[in-house]
């Protein structure tokens, strides 16, 4: 929603949380690394649902490309 509302490219989300995400696992014990990359696309559709309920409502001249 962030992304929609102040109109940032995808591509800078991405590459940050992408970033964030690899220098975490250099903390996290091996044994939860499977699980918790996994446990991410449980959250896909909930995440996808709701930025489309967003989009929806949005009234100006970009809600259809979001």
């Amino acid at each position: 929603m962030v992304r929609m509302l102040f109109s940032v490219p995808l591509s800078v989300f991405l590459i940050l949380f992408y970033t964030m995400v690899f220098v975490l696992t250099l903390f996290a014990p091996e044994d939860f690394l499977a699980v918790a990359f996994d446990s991410g696309g449980v959250t896909v559709p909930f995440i996808m649902a709701l930025g489309i309920g967003f989009a929806a409502v949005r009234s100006d001249k970009h809600a259809e490309d979001e």
